[in-house]
Protein backbone atom coordinates (compact mmCIF):
# COMPACT_ATOMS: atom_id res chain seq x y z
CA UNK A 1 0.00 0.00 0.00
CA UNK A 2 1.42 3.36 -1.03
CA UNK A 3 0.64 6.52 0.91
CA UNK A 4 1.89 9.73 -0.74
CA UNK A 5 3.45 12.43 1.46
CA UNK A 6 1.48 15.44 2.57
CA UNK A 7 1.29 18.18 -0.03
CA UNK A 8 2.10 21.72 1.06
CA UNK A 9 1.28 24.72 -1.05
CA UNK A 10 4.26 26.73 0.20
CA UNK A 11 6.71 24.04 -0.84
CA UNK A 12 5.35 23.44 -4.32
CA UNK A 13 4.13 26.80 -5.58
CA UNK A 14 5.33 30.39 -5.59
CA UNK A 15 1.76 31.59 -6.13
CA UNK A 16 -0.52 32.82 -3.38
CA UNK A 17 -3.00 30.08 -2.52
CA UNK A 18 -6.62 31.18 -2.34
CA UNK A 19 -8.73 29.12 0.05
CA UNK A 20 -12.43 28.98 -0.71
CA UNK A 21 -15.37 27.72 1.26
CA UNK A 22 -16.25 26.45 3.69
CA UNK A 23 -17.43 23.44 1.67
CA UNK A 24 -18.37 19.85 2.48
CA UNK A 25 -19.07 18.28 -0.94
CA UNK A 26 -16.51 18.35 -3.77
CA UNK A 27 -17.67 17.52 -7.28
CA UNK A 28 -14.88 16.54 -9.71
CA UNK A 29 -15.98 16.61 -13.34
CA UNK A 30 -13.79 14.84 -15.92
CA UNK A 31 -14.65 16.60 -19.17
CA UNK A 32 -12.31 14.58 -21.42
CA UNK A 33 -9.62 11.88 -21.47
CA UNK A 34 -6.06 12.27 -22.77
CA UNK A 35 -6.69 9.87 -25.67
CA UNK A 36 -10.22 11.12 -26.38
CA UNK A 37 -11.59 7.82 -25.07
CA UNK A 38 -14.91 7.74 -23.16
CA UNK A 39 -13.37 6.50 -19.89
CA UNK A 40 -12.24 8.17 -16.70
CA UNK A 41 -9.90 6.69 -14.09
CA UNK A 42 -8.47 7.95 -10.80
CA UNK A 43 -6.23 6.21 -8.27
CA UNK A 44 -6.58 8.79 -5.48
CA UNK A 45 -8.13 12.21 -4.91
CA UNK A 46 -7.15 14.59 -2.13
CA UNK A 47 -8.46 18.00 -1.11
CA UNK A 48 -6.09 20.58 0.37
CA UNK A 49 -6.97 22.81 3.31
CA UNK A 50 -6.20 26.53 3.63
CA UNK A 51 -2.58 25.69 4.53
CA UNK A 52 -2.09 23.41 1.54
CA UNK A 53 -2.19 20.26 3.68
CA UNK A 54 -4.13 17.20 2.61
CA UNK A 55 -7.43 17.01 4.48
CA UNK A 56 -7.90 13.85 6.53
CA UNK A 57 -10.00 11.38 4.51
CA UNK A 58 -10.64 8.76 7.19
CA UNK A 59 -14.35 9.68 7.34
CA UNK A 60 -14.84 10.57 3.68
CA UNK A 61 -17.37 8.74 1.57
CA UNK A 62 -18.45 8.70 -2.06
CA UNK A 63 -21.68 10.68 -2.22
CA UNK A 64 -22.31 10.15 -5.95
CA UNK A 65 -20.63 8.71 -9.02
CA UNK A 66 -22.13 8.59 -12.49
CA UNK A 67 -20.36 5.39 -13.61
CA UNK A 68 -18.06 2.69 -12.23
CA UNK A 69 -16.81 -0.64 -13.58
CA UNK A 70 -17.59 -3.47 -11.17
CA UNK A 71 -18.16 -6.47 -13.43
CA UNK A 72 -14.84 -7.05 -15.19
CA UNK A 73 -12.52 -5.29 -12.75
CA UNK A 74 -12.61 -3.58 -9.38
CA UNK A 75 -13.17 -0.05 -10.65
CA UNK A 76 -15.32 1.04 -7.72
CA UNK A 77 -15.51 4.74 -6.96
CA UNK A 78 -14.41 4.15 -3.37
CA UNK A 79 -10.98 3.16 -4.65
CA UNK A 80 -10.32 6.88 -5.17
CA UNK A 81 -10.23 7.41 -1.38
CA UNK A 82 -8.82 4.10 -0.09
CA UNK A 83 -5.19 5.29 0.43
CA UNK A 84 -3.98 2.62 -1.99
CA UNK A 85 -2.53 3.87 -5.27
CA UNK A 86 -2.56 0.36 -6.76
CA UNK A 87 -6.37 0.50 -6.97
CA UNK A 88 -8.39 3.00 -8.97
CA UNK A 89 -11.85 4.21 -9.87
CA UNK A 90 -12.71 3.44 -13.51
CA UNK A 91 -15.90 4.20 -15.38
CA UNK A 92 -17.88 1.37 -16.95
CA UNK A 93 -16.50 -0.43 -19.99
CA UNK A 94 -17.62 -4.09 -19.85
CA UNK A 95 -21.21 -3.66 -21.07
CA UNK A 96 -21.22 -0.11 -22.37
CA UNK A 97 -18.91 2.91 -22.65
CA UNK A 98 -20.88 5.90 -21.35
CA UNK A 99 -19.58 9.13 -22.84
CA UNK A 100 -18.00 11.89 -20.78
CA UNK A 101 -18.28 14.11 -18.89
CA UNK A 102 -17.99 11.82 -15.86
CA UNK A 103 -18.36 13.01 -12.31
CA UNK A 104 -17.59 11.85 -8.81
CA UNK A 105 -18.75 13.66 -5.67
CA UNK A 106 -16.81 13.37 -2.41
CA UNK A 107 -18.48 13.95 0.96
CA UNK A 108 -15.86 15.18 3.45
CA UNK A 109 -18.43 14.86 6.28
CA UNK A 110 -17.87 18.43 7.49
CA UNK A 111 -17.09 21.85 6.05
CA UNK A 112 -13.52 22.87 5.22
CA UNK A 113 -11.76 25.78 3.61
CA UNK A 114 -10.10 24.27 0.53
CA UNK A 115 -7.16 25.66 -1.43
CA UNK A 116 -6.66 22.98 -4.07
CA UNK A 117 -6.71 19.29 -4.90
CA UNK A 118 -4.35 16.45 -5.77
CA UNK A 119 -5.16 14.00 -8.58
CA UNK A 120 -3.30 10.67 -8.77
CA UNK A 121 -3.76 8.82 -12.10
CA UNK A 122 -3.89 5.03 -12.19
CA UNK A 123 -0.44 3.58 -11.46
CA UNK A 124 -0.40 0.41 -13.60
CA UNK A 125 1.35 2.10 -16.58
CA UNK A 126 -1.89 2.33 -18.56
CA UNK A 127 -2.99 5.78 -19.77
CA UNK A 128 -6.62 4.67 -20.11
CA UNK A 129 -8.90 7.08 -18.33
CA UNK A 130 -6.34 9.78 -17.49
CA UNK A 131 -8.20 13.04 -17.11
CA UNK A 132 -7.45 15.84 -19.57
CA UNK A 133 -9.97 18.67 -19.22
CA UNK A 134 -11.57 18.97 -15.79
CA UNK A 135 -13.84 21.18 -13.72
CA UNK A 136 -14.15 21.17 -9.96
CA UNK A 137 -17.19 22.35 -8.02
CA UNK A 138 -18.16 22.47 -4.34
CA UNK A 139 -21.11 23.10 -2.05
CA UNK A 140 -21.68 23.21 1.68
CA UNK A 141 -24.83 21.10 1.83
CA UNK A 142 -26.96 18.59 -0.06
CA UNK A 143 -29.39 19.80 -2.71
CA UNK A 144 -27.67 23.18 -2.88
CA UNK A 145 -26.29 24.43 -6.18
CA UNK A 146 -22.59 23.68 -6.73
CA UNK A 147 -20.16 26.56 -7.15
CA UNK A 148 -17.60 26.26 -9.96
CA UNK A 149 -14.18 26.75 -8.38
CA UNK A 150 -11.74 25.99 -11.18
CA UNK A 151 -11.52 24.49 -14.67
CA UNK A 152 -8.37 23.49 -16.48
CA UNK A 153 -6.33 20.74 -18.12
CA UNK A 154 -4.15 18.13 -16.44
CA UNK A 155 -0.85 16.86 -17.87
CA UNK A 156 -0.76 13.52 -19.69
CA UNK A 157 1.43 11.82 -17.11
CA UNK A 158 1.31 9.00 -14.57
CA UNK A 159 2.66 11.39 -11.94
CA UNK A 160 0.44 12.85 -9.25
CA UNK A 161 -0.63 16.40 -10.01
CA UNK A 162 -1.47 19.12 -7.50
CA UNK A 163 -3.68 22.03 -8.50
CA UNK A 164 -4.10 25.14 -6.36
CA UNK A 165 -6.81 27.76 -6.47
CA UNK A 166 -4.45 30.67 -7.04
CA UNK A 167 -4.59 34.46 -6.87
CA UNK A 168 -1.96 36.97 -7.89
CA UNK A 169 0.79 37.54 -5.33
CA UNK A 170 0.06 40.59 -3.17
CA UNK A 171 1.84 43.81 -4.18
CA UNK A 172 3.79 45.60 -1.43
CA UNK A 173 2.76 49.24 -0.92
CA UNK A 174 4.08 52.04 1.25
CA UNK A 175 1.83 52.88 4.17
CA UNK A 176 1.60 56.68 4.57
CA UNK A 177 2.14 58.19 8.00
CA UNK A 178 -1.24 59.29 9.30
CA UNK A 179 -1.76 62.99 9.91
CA UNK A 180 -2.87 63.78 13.45
CA UNK A 181 -5.58 66.45 13.48
CA UNK A 182 -5.04 69.47 15.70
CA UNK A 183 -8.29 68.86 17.52
CA UNK A 184 -9.78 65.44 17.72
CA UNK A 185 -13.55 65.59 17.61
CA UNK A 186 -15.15 62.51 19.19
CA UNK A 187 -17.41 60.51 16.92
CA UNK A 188 -20.96 60.34 18.28
CA UNK A 189 -22.13 56.86 19.23
CA UNK A 190 -25.12 55.84 17.11
CA UNK A 191 -28.31 54.81 18.85
CA UNK A 192 -28.62 51.00 18.54
CA UNK A 193 -31.48 49.65 16.49
CA UNK A 194 -33.95 47.65 18.53
CA UNK A 195 -33.85 43.97 17.61
CA UNK A 196 -37.15 42.40 16.61
CA UNK A 197 -38.69 40.23 19.30
CA UNK A 198 -37.73 36.55 19.01
CA UNK A 199 -41.20 35.28 19.87
CA UNK A 200 -42.20 33.31 16.77
CA UNK A 201 -42.44 29.53 16.37
CA UNK A 202 -42.53 26.85 13.68
CA UNK A 203 -44.01 23.47 14.58
CA UNK A 204 -45.42 20.54 12.70
CA UNK A 205 -45.30 16.85 11.80
CA UNK A 206 -42.96 15.05 9.40
CA UNK A 207 -44.78 12.15 7.75
CA UNK A 208 -44.56 9.71 4.85
CA UNK A 209 -46.99 10.60 2.07
CA UNK A 210 -47.67 7.19 0.49
CA UNK A 211 -50.15 8.42 -2.12
CA UNK A 212 -48.57 11.80 -2.93
CA UNK A 213 -51.73 13.79 -2.31
CA UNK A 214 -50.09 16.11 0.28
CA UNK A 215 -52.90 15.22 2.71
CA UNK A 216 -52.22 13.27 5.88
CA UNK A 217 -54.38 10.16 6.36
CA UNK A 218 -54.60 7.74 9.28
CA UNK A 219 -52.63 5.09 7.37
CA UNK A 220 -49.67 7.37 6.59
CA UNK A 221 -46.91 7.04 9.15
CA UNK A 222 -45.14 9.81 11.06
CA UNK A 223 -41.35 9.76 10.70
CA UNK A 224 -39.40 9.50 13.95
CA UNK A 225 -35.89 10.77 14.72
CA UNK A 226 -35.66 12.94 11.60
CA UNK A 227 -33.46 16.02 11.86
CA UNK A 228 -35.32 19.25 11.02
CA UNK A 229 -32.97 22.19 10.44
CA UNK A 230 -34.21 25.79 10.39
CA UNK A 231 -31.73 28.21 8.84
CA UNK A 232 -32.63 31.84 9.63
CA UNK A 233 -31.49 34.40 7.05
CA UNK A 234 -30.50 36.84 9.79
CA UNK A 235 -31.18 40.58 10.05
CA UNK A 236 -30.35 41.12 6.35
CA UNK A 237 -33.06 38.57 5.40
CA UNK A 238 -30.73 37.05 2.78
CA UNK A 239 -29.80 33.38 2.97
CA UNK A 240 -26.20 32.44 2.42
CA UNK A 241 -24.63 35.43 4.15
CA UNK A 242 -22.50 35.67 7.27
CA UNK A 243 -25.36 36.51 9.64
CA UNK A 244 -27.32 33.30 8.98
CA UNK A 245 -28.17 31.30 12.11
CA UNK A 246 -29.07 27.61 12.31
CA UNK A 247 -31.46 25.91 14.72
CA UNK A 248 -32.55 22.28 14.67
CA UNK A 249 -34.85 19.75 16.31
CA UNK A 250 -35.49 16.00 16.00
CA UNK A 251 -38.91 14.51 15.47
CA UNK A 252 -40.41 12.44 18.27
CA UNK A 253 -42.31 9.15 17.95
CA UNK A 254 -45.32 11.09 16.64
CA UNK A 255 -43.23 12.79 13.98
CA UNK A 256 -43.51 16.14 15.75
CA UNK A 257 -40.88 18.88 15.74
CA UNK A 258 -40.99 22.33 17.36
CA UNK A 259 -38.78 25.42 17.48
CA UNK A 260 -39.84 28.47 19.49
CA UNK A 261 -38.32 31.87 20.28
CA UNK A 262 -37.73 32.51 16.58
CA UNK A 263 -36.92 35.94 15.18
CA UNK A 264 -38.98 37.17 12.23
CA UNK A 265 -37.64 36.79 8.72
CA UNK A 266 -36.85 34.21 6.06
CA UNK A 267 -36.23 30.58 7.07
CA UNK A 268 -35.01 27.60 5.07
CA UNK A 269 -36.46 24.40 6.57
CA UNK A 270 -34.54 21.23 5.69
CA UNK A 271 -35.53 17.65 6.61
CA UNK A 272 -33.04 14.83 6.37
CA UNK A 273 -32.42 11.37 7.81
CA UNK A 274 -29.50 8.96 7.65
CA UNK A 275 -29.82 5.43 6.26
CA UNK A 276 -29.94 3.93 9.77
CA UNK A 277 -33.01 6.06 10.55
CA UNK A 278 -34.74 5.21 7.29
CA UNK A 279 -35.88 1.66 6.55
CA UNK A 280 -35.74 0.80 10.26
CA UNK A 281 -38.24 -0.64 12.72
CA UNK A 282 -39.33 2.86 13.72
CA UNK A 283 -39.53 4.08 10.10
CA UNK A 284 -40.40 1.17 7.76
CA UNK A 285 -39.99 3.18 4.55
CA UNK A 286 -37.69 2.96 1.58
CA UNK A 287 -34.21 4.43 1.85
CA UNK A 288 -34.94 6.90 -0.92
CA UNK A 289 -37.67 8.71 1.00
CA UNK A 290 -35.21 11.51 0.52
CA UNK A 291 -34.79 15.01 1.84
CA UNK A 292 -37.02 18.05 1.67
CA UNK A 293 -36.10 21.74 1.65
CA UNK A 294 -38.63 24.59 1.70
CA UNK A 295 -38.45 28.32 2.48
CA UNK A 296 -40.90 30.26 4.64
CA UNK A 297 -41.26 33.87 5.80
CA UNK A 298 -42.12 34.28 9.48
CA UNK A 299 -43.72 37.51 10.70
CA UNK A 300 -42.88 39.03 14.08
CA UNK A 301 -44.55 36.98 16.81
CA UNK A 302 -46.11 34.59 14.26
CA UNK A 303 -46.57 30.95 15.30
CA UNK A 304 -46.87 28.37 12.52
CA UNK A 305 -48.26 25.43 14.48
CA UNK A 306 -49.17 23.16 11.56
CA UNK A 307 -46.14 23.45 9.30
CA UNK A 308 -46.27 19.77 8.31
CA UNK A 309 -43.64 18.28 6.01
CA UNK A 310 -44.48 15.35 3.69
CA UNK A 311 -41.78 13.05 2.32
CA UNK A 312 -42.22 10.47 -0.40
CA UNK A 313 -39.91 8.60 -2.76
CA UNK A 314 -41.86 9.74 -5.81
CA UNK A 315 -40.19 13.13 -5.47
CA UNK A 316 -36.60 12.03 -5.95
CA UNK A 317 -35.54 15.38 -7.39
CA UNK A 318 -36.84 17.28 -4.35
CA UNK A 319 -38.83 19.85 -6.30
CA UNK A 320 -42.07 19.19 -4.37
CA UNK A 321 -43.77 18.00 -7.58
CA UNK A 322 -44.80 14.37 -7.78
CA UNK A 323 -42.69 12.72 -10.44
CA UNK A 324 -45.89 11.30 -11.94
CA UNK A 325 -46.77 14.81 -13.09
CA UNK A 326 -43.48 15.33 -14.91
CA UNK A 327 -43.62 12.78 -17.72
CA UNK A 328 -44.83 9.39 -18.89
CA UNK A 329 -43.71 5.79 -18.27
CA UNK A 330 -40.52 6.25 -16.25
CA UNK A 331 -42.02 9.53 -15.15
CA UNK A 332 -38.93 11.18 -13.69
CA UNK A 333 -36.58 9.69 -16.28
CA UNK A 334 -34.10 8.54 -13.66
CA UNK A 335 -34.07 4.86 -14.61
CA UNK A 336 -34.99 3.92 -11.05
CA UNK A 337 -38.24 2.35 -9.85
CA UNK A 338 -40.38 4.62 -7.73
CA UNK A 339 -44.02 5.33 -7.04
CA UNK A 340 -44.57 7.44 -10.11
CA UNK A 341 -43.45 4.61 -12.39
CA UNK A 342 -46.24 2.25 -11.29
CA UNK A 343 -49.02 3.43 -13.58
CA UNK A 344 -50.63 0.26 -14.89
CA UNK A 345 -53.76 1.90 -16.27
CA UNK A 346 -51.94 4.82 -17.90
CA UNK A 347 -53.99 7.56 -16.32
CA UNK A 348 -50.95 9.55 -15.20
CA UNK A 349 -51.37 8.71 -11.52
CA UNK A 350 -49.20 6.21 -9.61
CA UNK A 351 -51.23 3.10 -8.87
CA UNK A 352 -50.24 3.05 -5.21
CA UNK A 353 -52.67 5.91 -4.68
CA UNK A 354 -55.34 3.96 -6.56
CA UNK A 355 -54.81 0.55 -4.95
CA UNK A 356 -54.92 -1.21 -8.32
CA UNK A 357 -51.71 -3.15 -8.78
CA UNK A 358 -48.85 -4.73 -6.81
CA UNK A 359 -47.44 -7.54 -8.95
CA UNK A 360 -44.64 -8.64 -6.64
CA UNK A 361 -46.62 -8.20 -3.41
CA UNK A 362 -43.90 -6.15 -1.73
CA UNK A 363 -46.23 -3.37 -0.64
CA UNK A 364 -44.36 -0.90 -2.81
CA UNK A 365 -44.97 0.20 -6.39
CA UNK A 366 -41.98 -0.31 -8.69
CA UNK A 367 -41.18 -1.19 -12.30
CA UNK A 368 -42.68 -4.65 -11.86
CA UNK A 369 -46.04 -3.09 -11.07
CA UNK A 370 -46.12 -1.21 -14.37
CA UNK A 371 -48.19 -3.26 -16.79
CA UNK A 372 -46.23 -4.02 -20.00
CA UNK A 373 -48.00 -3.98 -23.36
CA UNK A 374 -49.60 -7.28 -24.33
CA UNK A 375 -47.02 -9.88 -25.24
CA UNK A 376 -44.00 -7.83 -24.11
CA UNK A 377 -41.39 -9.65 -21.97
CA UNK A 378 -40.30 -8.16 -18.67
CA UNK A 379 -37.46 -9.55 -16.60
CA UNK A 380 -35.92 -8.68 -13.26
CA UNK A 381 -32.82 -9.94 -11.44
CA UNK A 382 -32.10 -9.31 -7.75
CA UNK A 383 -29.04 -10.27 -5.74
CA UNK A 384 -29.06 -10.56 -1.93
CA UNK A 385 -26.11 -11.13 0.42
CA UNK A 386 -26.14 -13.21 3.61
CA UNK A 387 -23.55 -13.93 6.29
CA UNK A 388 -23.40 -17.73 6.15
CA UNK A 389 -20.36 -18.56 8.31
CA UNK A 390 -19.23 -16.04 10.93
CA UNK A 391 -15.73 -17.39 11.59
CA UNK A 392 -14.91 -15.02 14.46
CA UNK A 393 -18.46 -14.95 15.87
CA UNK A 394 -18.55 -11.15 15.94
CA UNK A 395 -21.85 -10.87 14.06
CA UNK A 396 -20.22 -8.89 11.26
CA UNK A 397 -18.83 -9.64 7.82
CA UNK A 398 -15.04 -9.64 8.19
CA UNK A 399 -11.87 -11.50 7.15
CA UNK A 400 -12.28 -15.29 6.69
CA UNK A 401 -16.08 -15.13 7.01
CA UNK A 402 -18.21 -16.79 4.33
CA UNK A 403 -20.91 -14.92 2.43
CA UNK A 404 -23.77 -16.51 0.54
CA UNK A 405 -25.26 -14.77 -2.49
CA UNK A 406 -28.75 -15.50 -3.75
CA UNK A 407 -29.74 -14.40 -7.25
CA UNK A 408 -33.37 -14.48 -8.38
CA UNK A 409 -34.20 -14.09 -12.08
CA UNK A 410 -37.94 -13.61 -12.69
CA UNK A 411 -39.84 -13.18 -15.96
CA UNK A 412 -42.92 -11.08 -15.18
CA UNK A 413 -43.85 -10.67 -18.83
CA UNK A 414 -46.03 -12.63 -21.21
CA UNK A 415 -43.33 -14.03 -23.49
CA UNK A 416 -40.30 -16.23 -22.88
CA UNK A 417 -36.75 -14.93 -22.62
CA UNK A 418 -34.53 -16.98 -24.92
CA UNK A 419 -30.95 -18.22 -24.41
CA UNK A 420 -30.43 -16.61 -21.02
CA UNK A 421 -26.84 -16.76 -19.72
CA UNK A 422 -25.75 -15.52 -16.29
CA UNK A 423 -22.26 -14.13 -15.63
CA UNK A 424 -20.76 -13.20 -12.28
CA UNK A 425 -17.26 -12.14 -11.21
CA UNK A 426 -17.07 -11.85 -7.41
CA UNK A 427 -15.12 -9.10 -5.64
CA UNK A 428 -11.33 -9.43 -5.81
CA UNK A 429 -11.25 -9.51 -1.99
CA UNK A 430 -13.29 -12.73 -1.96
CA UNK A 431 -12.69 -16.29 -3.15
CA UNK A 432 -15.40 -18.52 -4.59
CA UNK A 433 -15.90 -21.60 -2.41
CA UNK A 434 -15.52 -24.56 -4.76
CA UNK A 435 -18.57 -26.73 -5.34
CA UNK A 436 -21.06 -24.23 -3.88
CA UNK A 437 -22.50 -22.82 -7.11
CA UNK A 438 -26.09 -24.05 -7.44
CA UNK A 439 -28.92 -23.26 -9.83
CA UNK A 440 -32.56 -24.28 -9.89
CA UNK A 441 -32.38 -24.65 -13.67
CA UNK A 442 -29.95 -24.68 -16.57
CA UNK A 443 -26.34 -25.82 -16.75
CA UNK A 444 -23.40 -24.55 -14.65
CA UNK A 445 -20.53 -23.89 -17.08
CA UNK A 446 -17.96 -22.52 -14.64
CA UNK A 447 -17.54 -21.57 -11.01
CA UNK A 448 -17.39 -24.86 -9.14
CA UNK A 449 -13.75 -25.65 -9.91
CA UNK A 450 -11.07 -24.90 -7.32
CA UNK A 451 -9.71 -21.40 -7.76
CA UNK A 452 -12.54 -20.27 -10.03
CA UNK A 453 -12.87 -16.49 -10.39
CA UNK A 454 -15.79 -16.37 -12.82
CA UNK A 455 -19.25 -17.94 -12.67
CA UNK A 456 -21.25 -18.72 -15.79
CA UNK A 457 -24.60 -20.51 -15.95
CA UNK A 458 -26.53 -21.34 -19.13
CA UNK A 459 -30.09 -20.81 -17.90
CA UNK A 460 -31.65 -21.43 -21.32
CA UNK A 461 -35.19 -20.17 -21.88
CA UNK A 462 -37.22 -18.64 -19.04
CA UNK A 463 -40.92 -18.87 -19.81
CA UNK A 464 -43.47 -16.21 -18.95
CA UNK A 465 -44.14 -16.25 -15.22
CA UNK A 466 -41.19 -18.55 -14.53
CA UNK A 467 -38.03 -17.90 -12.52
CA UNK A 468 -34.57 -19.24 -11.75
CA UNK A 469 -32.70 -19.12 -8.44
CA UNK A 470 -28.91 -19.24 -8.21
CA UNK A 471 -26.71 -19.28 -5.13
CA UNK A 472 -23.00 -19.51 -4.38
CA UNK A 473 -20.60 -18.88 -1.51
CA UNK A 474 -17.49 -16.71 -1.26
CA UNK A 475 -14.96 -16.43 1.54
CA UNK A 476 -13.65 -12.98 2.45
CA UNK A 477 -9.87 -12.88 2.08
CA UNK A 478 -7.76 -12.81 5.24
CA UNK A 479 -5.95 -9.72 3.95
CA UNK A 480 -9.12 -7.76 3.20
CA UNK A 481 -8.39 -4.02 3.19
CA UNK A 482 -11.61 -2.63 1.76
CA UNK A 483 -14.46 -1.13 3.76
CA UNK A 484 -16.98 -2.88 1.54
CA UNK A 485 -17.32 -5.99 -0.60
CA UNK A 486 -19.36 -5.51 -3.74
CA UNK A 487 -20.75 -7.85 -6.34
CA UNK A 488 -23.07 -7.61 -9.31
CA UNK A 489 -24.17 -10.24 -11.81
CA UNK A 490 -25.56 -9.70 -15.28
CA UNK A 491 -27.57 -11.83 -17.66
CA UNK A 492 -27.45 -11.84 -21.44
CA UNK A 493 -30.33 -12.99 -23.61
CA UNK A 494 -31.78 -12.70 -27.09
CA UNK A 495 -33.13 -9.20 -27.65
CA UNK A 496 -36.90 -9.53 -27.10
CA UNK A 497 -37.52 -7.01 -29.89
CA UNK A 498 -35.68 -9.28 -32.31
CA UNK A 499 -33.70 -6.37 -33.75
CA UNK A 500 -30.44 -6.03 -31.84
CA UNK A 501 -29.05 -9.55 -31.49
CA UNK A 502 -28.70 -9.75 -27.71
CA UNK A 503 -29.48 -7.63 -24.67
CA UNK A 504 -28.35 -7.62 -21.04
CA UNK A 505 -29.41 -6.40 -17.61
CA UNK A 506 -27.58 -6.19 -14.30
CA UNK A 507 -28.64 -7.52 -10.93
CA UNK A 508 -30.21 -5.17 -8.39
CA UNK A 509 -29.70 -5.03 -4.64
CA UNK A 510 -33.27 -5.14 -3.23
CA UNK A 511 -32.07 -3.28 -0.12
CA UNK A 512 -31.01 -0.23 -2.16
CA UNK A 513 -33.36 2.30 -3.79
CA UNK A 514 -32.14 2.23 -7.41
CA UNK A 515 -32.99 -0.18 -10.21
CA UNK A 516 -29.56 -1.76 -10.88
CA UNK A 517 -27.59 -1.29 -7.67
CA UNK A 518 -24.43 -3.22 -6.91
CA UNK A 519 -24.90 -5.55 -3.93
CA UNK A 520 -22.64 -4.08 -1.24
CA UNK A 521 -21.55 -5.84 1.96
CA UNK A 522 -20.08 -3.48 4.55
CA UNK A 523 -16.96 -4.99 6.12
CA UNK A 524 -17.01 -4.76 9.90
CA UNK A 525 -20.57 -3.40 10.11
CA UNK A 526 -23.88 -4.86 11.29
CA UNK A 527 -25.58 -4.50 7.91
CA UNK A 528 -26.02 -8.06 6.65
CA UNK A 529 -28.52 -10.79 7.33
CA UNK A 530 -27.37 -14.07 8.85
CA UNK A 531 -28.64 -17.32 7.35
CA UNK A 532 -28.02 -20.99 8.02
CA UNK A 533 -29.79 -22.86 5.22
CA UNK A 534 -29.22 -23.64 1.53
CA UNK A 535 -30.79 -21.28 -0.99
CA UNK A 536 -30.90 -23.24 -4.24
CA UNK A 537 -30.53 -26.94 -4.84
CA UNK A 538 -30.48 -29.23 -7.83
Amino acid sequence: MTKPPLARAAAESQQTTAAVGPYRYIRFMAESEVGDNPWTSMAEFYALDENGDQIDRSRWRIYYVDSEEVLREDGAAENAIDDDESTYWHTEWSISDPAPPHEIVFDMRKNYQISGFRYVPRQDNSPNGRVAQYSIYATDRKRQAYTLIKSGELTNSADAQTVYFETAAPTATNTPTPTVPATATPTPTPTPTAKASASGAIRGVVWYDWNHDQKRSETELPLEDFNVTLLWAGPDNVLGTADDEEKSDRTNSRGEYSKANLSPGLYRIHVEATDDVLNSDKNPVRKNAGTLTVEQQLASGQELNDFDLALYSGDLDGDLISDGAEGQGDYDGDGAPNYADADADGDGRPDRSEGTRDVNNNGLPDFLDTAPPDGQPQIQMTKTDFLLIDADLDGRASANDTLLYRIDVVNHGQQAYKNVVLFDTPDAMTNVVGGTVQSSSGQISSGNDAGAVHIQIELGDIAAGESATISFQVQIAAEVTLRRIQNQAFIQFDDPTGTNGSAAIRSDDPDAPGSADVTVTAVGADTIQTIHMPIAAR
